[in-house]
């Protein structure tokens, strides 16, 4: 479950679920889950995409929250179920020693300005393309 919040501070959340619940469900029960009573369920467009799919679909939403400053202390960005198992580490992580840092687009546009001033090659890391 991803959290999102709007500009006007109201919240909603995004989820993914491994089961079919149907909209119905959601938003009966939805309130007594502490989600409120509007709700709506949607399935991937293509049924048997699998993970990469769903970790698009979190990134999507996670990406447009990393700029948001105004959550509470100790507030988790992403929330999963209880009892989730931890993702195994797989070998030769090409991103196991990075750092990882979120900045605000103007400090973002700063890094890549300094970038192309020193002529320092920016990977994009989706695809490994020079975005310089």
């Amino acid at each position: 479950m991803i959290p999102e919040q709007h500009r006007t501070g109201r919240l909603h959340v995004h989820m993914i679920a491994s089961t079919d619940l149907e909209s119905r469900w959601w938003k009966d029960n939805g309130r007594e889950c502490g989600l409120g009573y509007i709700a709506e369920e949607a399935e991937f467009r293509f049924k048997d995409a699998g993970a990469s799919v769903a970790a698009a679909y979190a990134q999507k939403y996670l990406g447009k929250q990393v700029c948001v400053t105004a959550w509470p202390r100790c507030f988790h960005r992403i929330r999963t179920s209880q009892h989730f198992p931890d993702l195994p580490e797989f070998e030769n992580n090409p991103y196991a020693a990075i750092d990882w840092i979120a900045l605000t687009p103007k400090q973002f546009l700063s890094w890549l300005s300094d970038r192309e001033r020193n002529h320092q090659t920016v990977f994009y890391t989706g695809t490994g393309e020079n975005i310089t």
